[in-house]
C-alpha cells in the first residue's frame, strides 16, 4: 500500500501534474529538523511566510522506548491533526511532498488523494541536510522512505 502511494506521486511528478483532490503548496520560510531532542522526539516543522494561507506543517516521531512511535501530522491547527497519516514522501534539492493516505487528507481537511508540497530553498544547505536526516528518523522502519538529491 504503502509502495503503491510513491509510485502514484513519482509517476504525477514525472507527468509534471498534481493529483486528485485539494493540494497544498507553499514556499518554507523556516525549517526546523530536530532528529531528537530533549523529549526524544525527531521533529520537522516547516512554516509558510507570514501572508500565506498555510501556516505550518510538523512531522513529529517519540523516539523513546516503549512509546507511541507513530509518525503524527499536524497542519495549521492542532484539530487538523493524527498519526499514520502520510503514505509516502519524496525529498529533492527544491521540494518535500507529502502523499498523504485517504484518512490522513481527511483529518488534515484536504480531500482525497492529495500532495502535500512543501519548498524549501533550491540549493543544498545544511538546513537541507539537517531536514533530510530528521525525515529518514521520523520515518524508519515504516517503508515509505524516498530523496532525490
Amino acid at each position: 500500500m504503502a509502495e503503491e502511494g510513491l509510485h502514484r506521486l513519482l509517476a504525477a511528478e514525472r507527468r509534471g501534474s498534481v493529483m486528485r483532490g485539494t493540494s497544498m503548496r507553499f514556499p518554507a520560510e523556516t525549517i526546523e529538523a530536530n532528529c531528537c531532542d530533549d523529549e526524544f522526539v525527531a521533529r520537522v516543522w516547516l512554516s509558510a511566510p507570514a501572508d500565506h494561507s498555510v501556516r505550518y506543517v510538523t512531522l513529529a516521531r517519540c523516539l523513546q522506548p516503549g512509546s507511541d512511535d507513530r509518525v503524527y501530522v499536524e497542519c495549521d491547527d492542532q484539530a487538523r491533526c493524527g498519526h499514520d497519516l502520510v503514505s509516502g514522501w519524496l525529498l529533492r534539492r527544491d521540494q518535500l511532498r507529502l502523499e498523504l493516505t485517504p484518512a490522513g487528507a481527511r483529518a488534515l481537511g484536504l480531500g482525497e488523494d492529495v500532495e502535500v508540497i512543501v519548498a524549501p530553498k533550491p540549493q543544498p544547505t545544511e538546513e537541507l541536510w539537517e531536514l533530510r536526516k530528521a525525515l529518514a528518523v521520523i520515518f524508519l522502519g515504516t517503508r515509505i522512505y524516498r530523496e532525490d538529491l
